[in-house]
């Protein structure tokens, strides 16, 4: 039986707080395969993806090279909205009936999950590994079967260094040296006047 962990965002850009996050996971529950999923367009958020699903690709694969961690690009193939149920039928079919499934998250989605499209199926398909954040609040209801970190705080979010990038200043510190490097060759997240 393969042990699969996996993490899904936008990756809007990809950064150090998400790097963090999974190699404190791989560390501590040493899963067969950790991969990173990133949605086409997440249906809890407003707001898209300001860089293209090409330009997200090219930022992971960046991010990841040497990590041994993998990239699972199903959900940016399909039209429309990327529900977690999809995916997870996606893996169940890519890994088998018998394959292990762990979603990787951070606490401050704990309080959205019941929202979450097929909530009881997921509930019943996935173990939750949280991530502690500061920035979240103590969540009320946990998912049936989960598993927190203990884990140092990585606050960084995608819209900080978005919102900083627009605002003229550097996020080098917030990303990999070479996804920085990307985004400023590409000129994302640059406020056009």
């Amino acid at each position: 039986m393969i042990n699969v962990l996996f993490m899904g965002g936008t990756f809007d850009p990809v950064h150090r707080g998400h790097l963090a996050m999974a190699h404190q996971a791989y560390q501590t529950l040493r899963p067969d395969l950790l991969l990173f999923v990133p949605a086409a367009r997440n249906p809890l958020k407003e707001q898209q993806p300001l860089a293209t699903t090409m330009q997200r690709l090219e930022m992971l694969q960046i991010a990841l090279q040497q990590t041994g961690f993998e990239i699972d690009d199903w959900e940016m193939h399909q039209e429309g909205v990327s529900y977690t149920w999809q995916t997870v039928n996606h893996l169940r079919e890519r890994f088998g009936e018998r394959a292990r499934l762990g979603m990787l998250i951070g606490e401050e989605l704990l309080e959205q999950l019941p929202d979450w499209s097929h909530w009881p199926e997921l509930e019943r398909e996935l173990e939750f590994v949280i991530l502690p954040r500061k920035s979240a609040g103590r969540p009320s209801n946990y998912p049936r079967c989960w598993r927190q970190l203990d884990a140092p705080q990585v606050d960084i979010s995608a819209t900080q260094i978005r919102d900083t990038i627009a605002a003229g200043a550097s996020a080098a510190g917030l990303l990999p040296p070479a996804v920085w490097d990307y985004i400023q060759q590409q000129l994302l997240y640059r406020r056009v006047d």
